[in-house]
C-alpha cells in the first residue's frame, strides 16, 4: 500500500485511495486514514465504473473515509497496479461480497 500511495499522492487517482500517512522504518508497521464498512448496494450506487487497475472488487476492500463522504479503497496493494499500470481508464465496476 505504501508504494502504490506513493505513487497517486498528489495526482488525479488518489481520490480513489484511502491515504497512507506513516509507514515504519523497517516498513513492517503502516497507518493509514480510517474508513468504515459499505454495503454492495451503496458500491453499486455510488461507484458503478471505477479505474480499471482495480482488479479484486471485494467490498471488504472499500470503506468510506470518515470525516467525508467518500468512498476509497483501502486494502490496494501492489498486485492491484502491476499488471494494468495506473492510468484513469475506467471500467464497468463488478463487485462482490467475500462469502465466509
Amino acid at each position: 500500500e505504501w508504494s502504490v500511495w506513493e505513487s497517486v499522492q498528489g495526482t488525479e487517482l488518489e481520490k480513489w485511495f484511502a491515504p497512507c500517512v506513516h509507514v515504519s522504518d523497517s516498513g513492517l508497521w503502516m497507518l493509514q486514514r480510517r474508513t468504515t464498512p459499505v454495503t454492495l448496494a451503496e458500491l453499486r450506487k455510488e461507484l458503478p465504473f471505477v479505474p480499471a487497475f482495480f482488479t479484486d472488487l471485494k467490498t471488504g476492500n472499500w470503506g468510506r473515509l470518515v470525516g467525508t463522504n467518500r468512498i476509497v479503497c483501502h486494502d490496494y496493494g501492489l498486485l492491484l497496479t502491476v499488471a494494468k499500470g495506473l492510468n484513469k481508464r475506467m471500467k464497468r465496476a463488478t463487485w462482490w461480497v467475500e462469502q465466509r
